[in-house]
Parts: C-alpha cells; sequence; structure tokens
C-alpha cells in the first residue's frame, strides 16, 4: 500500500534588509494562506542574521536543510545583475530535477510597488514570496499568463490574480511530494542529512 503524504514545506527566511516584524508577519500569514489554498501547509523558521531586527531571533538554522525545506532571503537593495526593473525576486531552479530550494526577494522593489499598488507591504511581500516557492515546487521559471505565478503585477488585481491555478497547485503538491529523501536514493544525493 502506497505512503500518504503530507503537502508540507518548511521555508527559512532570512531577511538581511532590515524588514519590520509587523510586515514580515502579515508576509507569513499571506504565504501560509496562498499555499493552503493549494493544498500545502508551510511551516516558517525566521532565521538569525547578522544584523537588522532578525538578530534577535533564536533560531540559528545552523541544523542541515533537509528535502522538504526551502531557504527564501530577504535582500535589499536588488542586484544590478537584474536587468527586469520589475521583476520582485528570483529562484534557483535545477533544470535537471525540476526543483528549487532557494530564492531571493527584494525588499525595497516590493516596498516601492506596494506603495504605487496602494496595497500593504506586508501582502505583497507575502506574494512576492509565495511566487519564489511556486517556482521552487513547480520546477520552472516560466510564468503564468494569468494568477500568482503571472510575469507581472502591473495592477492590484482580482482576488483570482494571487492564487495559483488548479493544475499549478496539483503540480506543487506533487513537486512537494517528490521531495521525499528517499527519492534521490538512486542518484547518490541525500537530502535530509550529512555523513560524517
Amino acid at each position: 500500500m502506497a505512503q500518504q503524504l503530507s503537502n508540507s514545506i518548511v521555508v527559512r527566511a532570512y531577511d538581511t534588509a532590515g524588514v519590520p516584524a509587523d510586515t514580515i508577519e502579515q508576509a507569513h500569514v499571506i504565504v501560509a494562506e496562498l499555499l493552503d489554498q493549494a493544498g500545502i501547509s508551510a511551516t516558517w523558521r525566521d532565521c538569525q542574521t547578522p544584523d537588522g531586527p532578525m538578530s534577535r531571533s533564536q533560531d540559528r538554522c545552523d541544523d542541515t536543510l533537509s528535502a522538504r525545506e526551502l531557504v527564501v532571503r530577504i535582500v535589499v537593495p536588488a542586484p544590478r545583475s537584474i536587468s527586469d526593473s520589475e521583476a520582485l525576486g528570483y529562484s534557483h531552479v535545477d533544470p535537471a530535477v525540476h526543483r528549487g530550494t532557494l530564492a531571493t526577494v527584494f525588499a525595497d522593489r516590493v516596498r516601492e510597488l506596494a506603495h504605487q499598488l496602494q496595497i500593504l507591504e506586508g501582502t505583497l511581500l507575502g506574494r512576492a514570496i509565495t511566487h519564489e516557492i511556486g517556482h521552487m515546487l513547480l520546477g520552472t521559471l516560466n510564468h503564468s499568463e494569468s494568477g500568482l505565478m503571472r510575469g507581472h503585477w502591473s495592477s492590484r488585481g482580482r482576488t483570482a490574480d494571487w492564487m495559483f491555478s488548479s493544475v499549478e497547485a496539483s503540480s506543487m503538491r506533487d513537486g512537494v511530494n517528490a521531495r521525499v529523501p528517499g527519492v534521490f536514493a538512486m542518484t547518490g544525493v541525500q537530502l535530509s542529512e550529512t555523513r560524517k
């Protein structure tokens, strides 16, 4: 009998931009809501950073990254190497295995766009983080024509503009369940622990 798998992930967040705590908390709520609508539960870890508000975090996040953990960096400013001035972040996705583990979101661009759209910064930050999580779980850098995975967010949009499609949600759940450590055994990759 096939083992029932839980559609759950852990997000390790490193805020080096010094985003206010209430904005981060609002982003947590948005990420959890959007992923929950896609049938995925997320646990958030605010990882300790050398400076800023997260320097007071008790979670050093120095344990080995597990197969179902994703890393999100919140940085400022956006690097000059990102030529698309509208990009709020980017993800690293391995095209060979169709999955990613590291994403970066630009706090300065999120703040500016939130002001332009007249929405709360934490709301837009949560949407941007969830968009990048979508890339990592879908295993692609492609954008959709509509919904949360669209490439440009130039308007406040309708409710449906901030959700995953049912096809994306299903593919993301498959992406989560593909992250079981045993799945990587045949390639010799061990993601859940290191051996000394």
